[in-house]
């Protein structure tokens, strides 16, 4: 056999080896170029793929070559040049016939290039992943992690922090240069591992879940289910255990509620329902973030429960997070509620003052940084609500530290969180009698009008408003929030607190009036 019927079937034998995904993102596009001396030598079409088949399928294929020649062989990838030469195009095998393919990864994948000595001092603990999902850096892990699919393996060893960002076509194209766009796809963040994970009595629970579930996918809490506040380290563990489950050669998706939201209304619109199912439907591992989004829009509701329930038939993993229980996500369907109850519910609280200085203590290691243990106790002392603030406070004390020239204090923390610390610390407790007050003010309306039965759109507002911001920043119940505008039904406040909710999230403006409006009442 030449070259060509060589490659021609070890691409058959590595076809059935691996997921139909993994064969049509790396090896569909290669081709033979030669086979001397024992060295098979295989053409691909970019470095980030020359980097990936040489990081994660050498042995395989070197195995099958092996197999197919009958002797030792050595294989090595080499970029082909644009225009490749006539004899190499006539070594191009035809593309293996795959069947339907499940799902087409775009071609523009990220790509590395020089590390930055800066990036571990600026990168947080945990932040926000939404589509596109950023990954401005990385800081080092002890564990070398898969990233999602199309990405390429990441040198995490503790002497590299490296950087992606985009093609200069994605620039081009205005995107961010920390953003990383595959059509909305989001990758999975490499220093999202267990490894890099603190535990404390506030999240432990929802670890040993995450650990148990990435061991055993599909046959233990399934679904898993993670609630709790913002920036608490739900989305880290999320991506963990599709960081496991890559390694275990499993097929994982990871996409936030707005992406499935978005994807589904494409799919209609352009009626490629079944490539969407398709895609959804053939993966081992499936990761939501921030489930909440998708109550009350029904047809994305309604095709996540049948994805559900064809994946949980098959013993398929699905892991979600929200931002409280399903109990809570008052207009979600009743059949996915239950659902996801079905498994288990962890939630993830504020981390206690001794896990803080866990946490501050592993971000100073892993910054490289000498960090007076008086410094880690004072940034640490007061109560936080999330983890994001309590990294945030030490990356203001170090940068301040570094441009006044100062040697790192307890007085140089002081006067770094003096703002921070004197204000966003402060605990506001309103009252309903003053945040009614407050609305009518705002609004320029009158008590009586607000408690009274009128429903146009001059006073329903304010009313609901109301509402939203006694249930938001009181502790008064449903009922004492009804008698407190008119004797309402504790399904009637559940209606305006949701409305007011949905236009906030989808409304900037409708953000900025309840802020102004909340500051108005704080000042007096």
């Amino acid at each position: 056999m030449n070259a060509k019927q060589i490659w021609q079937t070890t691409l058959e034998r590595l076809q059935a080896r691996v997921q139909p995904a993994v064969f049509t993102t790396w090896f569909q596009g290669t081709y033979a170029h030669s086979f001397q001396s024992g060295i098979f030598v295989v053409h691909v079409p970019t470095t980030f793929a020359k980097a990936h088949l040489e990081g994660r399928f050498a042995d395989m294929t070197r195995s099958i070559l092996s197999e197919i020649t009958g002797g030792p062989v050595e294989v090595q990838f080499v970029v082909a040049k644009e225009g490749p030469s006539p004899q190499d195009s006539e070594m191009r095998p035809t593309q293996t016939p795959t069947g339907k393919r499940p799902y087409r990864l775009p071609k523009n994948r990220p790509i590395k290039l020089k590390q930055d000595k800066y990036s571990s001092i600026i990168s947080g603990f945990e932040e926000t992943v939404i589509s596109p999902v950023v990954m401005n850096s990385t800081a080092p892990t002890t564990t070398r992690p898969t990233v999602h699919r199309s990405a390429d393996n990441l040198d995490l060893d503790s002497e590299n922090f490296q950087e992606y960002v985009e093609r200069p076509e994605q620039q081009q194209n205005g995107t961010g240069a920390g953003a990383m766009s595959r059509n909305g796809e989001g990758l999975l963040v490499p220093r999202y591992t267990f490894d890099a994970f603190i535990v404390g009595k506030s999240n432990q629970l929802a670890h040993a879940a995450s650990l148990a579930v990435a061991e055993n996918p599909g046959h233990i809490y399934n679904p898993l289910f993670f609630y709790g506040g913002v920036g608490l380290g739900k989305t880290h563990l999320l991506h963990a255990v599709g960081h496991k489950g890559e390694s275990a050669g499993l097929n994982v998706l990871y996409v936030t509620s707005e992406k499935f939201t978005n994807e589904i209304i494409n799919a209609i619109r352009s009626q490629k329902t079944a490539e969407f199912r398709t895609k959804y439907r053939q993966i081992d591992i499936l990761l939501v973030d921030d489930i909440q989004f998708i109550a009350g829009k029904e047809a994305t509701e309604e095709e996540f429960f049948h994805t559900f329930n064809t994946l949980h038939n098959a013993n398929k993993q699905i892991v979600v997070t929200s931002d409280r229980p399903p109990k809570a996500i008052h207009s979600l369907q009743d059949r996915l509620r239950s659902r996801f109850e079905w498994g288990l519910l962890a939630d993830v609280q504020p981390p206690e003052y001794e896990h803080r200085l866990a946490i501050l203590r592993s971000k100073a290691e892993l910054m490289r940084f000498a960090i007076p243990a008086s410094v880690i106790e004072y940034i640490a002392r007061p109560e936080c609500s999330s983890v994001r603030e309590l990294e945030g406070s030490l990356n203001r004390v170090i940068a301040y530290a570094t441009l006044h020239d100062q040697p790192l204090s307890v007085s140089v923390a002081a006067r770094a969180l003096e703002h921070v610390y004197t204000t966003s610390k402060q605990v506001f407790i309103l009252t309903i009698e003053e945040i009614v007050e407050g609305v009518c003010r705002y609004y320029n309306v009158d008590p009586e009008r607000l408690r009274g039965k009128q429903r146009d759109r001059e006073i329903a507002w304010p009313r609901q408003v109301a509402m939203y911001v006694m249930r938001e920043e009181t502790s008064a119940s449903l009922l004492q929030i009804g008698n407190a505008l008119g004797g309402r039904d504790h399904t009637t406040i559940i209606h305006g607190w949701e409305k007011v909710q949905a236009e906030m999230q989808n409304n900037d403006q409708t953000r900025r009036e309840v802020a102004r409006l909340l500051e108005m009442i704080r000042q007096g």
